[in-house]
């Protein structure tokens, strides 16, 4: 009741239930049930505020659907498309140049996967899949058993899943989390085990990570505090230590897309002031490449990085991929977002250690918002 005391329960259906709507003369309640990864649309008969009776089927296939409003009119309701998907693309090792059209990955069930990344040895591809259950899945490449890892969060958002990353042996891999607390925590998987670590990152807002070159260690980025830039942290002696810090004149600062060399000697991410940056860690220098470009990730000799960029048509803008030097020339350029339906993102690539293929995420969204007439006929 709205007035105090106990709730009623209206469903002791086992099930997950939601977004509760009152008719519009107060006989009734609609809502959507959630069973064994289907959903259903139900109304129950109200007598004051309790049920009268078992919920009654209005209509199956509810998933992806927020209700919104009940009015003399119907119900409306706003239906979201979310997929998310992952793709191959032959390339001419040395120049990334375009060797073939791109190939959705042979891994079921599509439309849930995301942050794919070739392990160091280019023996296996690792993503995130989140259909069931989030889970980290280790896939060879010349065929072999598909190994599965479920990811021991209590709060998984695939938004904000983006940074997936091999430790430089191949013996496990990590990714960072946040919650819905803005808590960001770095998580571990040795592969051989299946054991997990975790370690809470002392940043108050999403932040970017990568595995340093012993393994014993990663980067993350802080970007909202007094001191933003890329720091280290030992996972063995607890230690943090600054090994980048920008120039803050900048009035608003992140750093995304970070991402090593496969020798660990440049970083490379997008500046949200600057555009696309490449860190020397011997020299400390930094050099902006690009102003437009994003998502990048280095060849696989670390002289060159491919990201994805506007690419102009006759008429049009779409989503290009431009091969650089370190230097900032565009070596390469061509039109990716042809393959795909138009307003799909195209994020994420990386680029095999034998130069033969790319591979990177897509994801395609869209609402549309309905009403549903005679509801309780």
């Amino acid at each position: 009741g709205t007035e105090g005391g106990a709730p009623t329960v209206l469903c002791a259906h086992p099930g997950n239930e939601y977004d509760p709507l009152w008719s519009p003369d107060g006989k009734h309640i609609a809502f959507i049930k959630e069973i064994k990864g289907d959903s259903f649309l139900y109304r129950i008969e109200m007598e004051g505020n309790k049920p009268a009776g078992q919920p009654f089927l209005i209509k199956e296939g509810m998933q992806n659907v927020d209700l919104i409003n009940w009015t003399k009119n119907g119900i409306s309701y706003d239906f979201s498309l979310d997929i998310r998907d992952i793709y191959t693309l032959n390339v001419q090792p040395g120049t990334g140049i375009q060797a073939g059209t791109p190939r959705l990955l042979d891994y079921s069930p599509a439309g849930y996967n995301l942050c794919p990344v070739w392990s160091y040895d280019g023996k296996h591809l690792a993503f995130i899949s989140y259909n069931d259950k989030p889970e980290v899945v280790i896939m060879p490449v010349n065929g072999g058993e598909t190994r599965h890892y479920t990811i021991p969060a209590s709060e998984f958002w695939a938004p904000a899943m983006h940074d997936l990353r091999w430790l430089p042996d191949n013996s496990g891999i990590g990714f960072n989390l946040i919650n819905s607390m803005d808590i960001s925590t770095m998580y571990h998987l040795e592969l051989a085990t299946g054991n997990w670590q975790t370690w809470p990152i002392p940043v108050q807002e999403w932040t970017r990570t990568d595995w340093g070159p012993d393994g014993n260690s990663f980067i993350y980025t802080e970007w909202g505090g007094e001191e933003p830039g890329i720091y280290q942290f030992n996972i063995k002696t607890e230690e943090t230590h600054q090994i980048y810090k920008p120039d803050t004149a900048e009035a608003w600062y992140s750093i995304r897309g970070i991402k090593y060399s496969r020798d660990h000697e440049k970083l490379t991410f997008k500046n949200k002031g600057k555009g696309v940056d490449v860190l020397d860690l011997e020299t400390g220098e930094c050099r902006t490449i690009s102003q437009a470009c994003w998502s990048p990730t280095f060849s696989p000799d670390g002289e060159k990085i491919l990201a994805f960029c506007p690419y102009k048509k006759e008429n049009s803008v779409t989503t290009g991929v431009a091969v650089l030097s370190l230097d900032g020339e565009i070596l390469q350029q061509y039109d990716i977002a042809r393959f795909f339906t138009s307003g799909t993102r195209i994020y994420s690539p990386d680029w095999s250690p034998d130069g033969k293929q790319l591979v990177f995420s897509t994801l395609f969204w869209r609402m549309d918002t309905y009403l549903m007439k005679n509801v309780l006929k």
